[in-house]
């Protein structure tokens, strides 16, 4: 899923020719994905039309030729659709088992596993690149800090040692570095 848009887009592919990378491109609110999100498990589209209404079947059948797809599995991860594996026909043009959708279901499980393995990466390295920039940051004052402490402390020196020419040297060369 795009954050920006919310849309679905197509990240990998492999087989046959597919249409343009634009038609494969489903908008949050399609009618496929309300649906994967709502009833959590893979369509089968052969199966479709003795499980839904013709109204929303349409909606479906529609994605799933623009996705050429015979088989759509969700990926989900802490109960959010966060992807969609879309197979087409097997190529020996038999139809999917339920030892072919376990193995689907399985496959999904561990790429969305994947998803939030990478996601804690990037967390993490986001946290690394900011305690790295916090001790910079650290560092910097801490170099600003001397100085200014003495530079402060002969600040408040000056009223009592302002006859003092060599008090007044060492002064204008300390705040001078």
């Amino acid at each position: 899923e795009d954050p920006l848009s919310g849309h679905f887009r197509l990240q990998t592919e492999t087989g046959a020719s597919l249409p343009t990378t634009e038609s494969l491109d489903l908008a949050h609110d399609s009618p496929l994905l309300e649906w994967l999100r709502t009833q959590r498990g893979i369509v089968v589209r052969d199966e479709l039309a003795r499980q839904v209404p013709d109204t929303i079947l349409r909606g479906l059948a529609n994605d799933f030729d623009r996705l050429g797809a015979t088989v759509c599995v969700p990926l989900l991860m802490d109960d959010r659709l966060i992807g969609v594996l879309a197979l087409g026909a097997k190529a020996n043009r038999d139809m999917f088992f339920m030892s072919d959708l376990n193995l689907l279901s399985n496959l999904a499980t561990e790429l969305a596993l994947v998803a939030r393995y990478r996601r804690i990466e990037e967390e993490i390295f986001h946290k690394n690149k900011l305690i790295e920039l916090g001790t910079i940051a650290a560092g910097v004052a801490h170099e600003l800090r001397n100085p200014l402490a003495s530079i402060r402390t002969f600040a408040q020196l000056l009223p009592e040692k302002v006859d003092d020419p060599d008090f007044k040297n060492e002064f204008s060369k300390l705040v001078l570095s």
